[in-house]
């Protein structure tokens, strides 16, 4: 959905519920507005319109690509799974990212760049979270790592999981093993 589309469906359904929307606020903001009023909404009374909206808006959700310790089974896993995420599907991503070992942890963290001429398919899985769990899940996310686009073999992109170029000084390049659990593996 386009986010100009996005803007005037949210528009009209405020507007049926009596609340107004100016145009000059973007659909994102307003949904994060939302999202973040929705995330607290249990510790406030609402009038039954703007609650009945943030209803509506705990059931919208957010696709996320991880490619280490979030995926299935590994260390950070629990993140996702406590904050109600599901597992979409195990792919890879397009065959334009490099993948390193990250210095640090516990728990060991890959880090995943963008490299149009050296890149590979990484393994990788969609995950998909309530918006309203986004926010939070996103807030411990420490440097170097963020959240970024990250395109998938079939041409999908999604936010994902990446690393900001800086990060993997020092860092083992592992792209070669095709996904974080092979270099695992390896490791012992």
């Amino acid at each position: 959905m386009t986010a100009s589309l996005m803007h005037l469906c949210i528009s009209a359904r405020l507007n049926a519920l009596g609340c107004k929307v100016s145009t000059k606020v973007s659909a994102t903001s307003l949904i994060w507005k939302l999202i973040d009023v929705a995330s607290i909404r249990r510790s406030i009374s609402f009038p039954s319109r703007v609650d009945h909206l943030l209803g509506e808006v705990e059931h919208l959700v957010d696709d996320v690509v991880v490619c280490g310790a979030h995926m299935e089974g590994l260390p950070l896993n629990w993140q996702l799974v406590e904050r109600g995420g599901q597992l979409v599907e195990r792919s890879q991503t397009a065959a334009c990212y490099r993948l390193f070992a990250l210095p640090g942890g516990p728990p060991m963290r890959p880090g995943l760049v963008r490299d149009d001429e050296a890149g590979v398919a990484i393994e990788a899985e969609i995950w998909r979270l309530p918006a309203s769990e986004f926010g939070s899940f996103t807030a411990g996310i420490p440097e170097p790592l963020g959240i970024g686009k990250v395109t998938m073999a079939d041409g999908n992109t999604y936010s994902g999981f990446i690393c900001e170029p800086r990060g993997i000084a020092g860092a083992a390049e592992i792209s070669a093993l095709g996904g974080w659990r092979a270099w695992l593996a390896t490791q012992g």
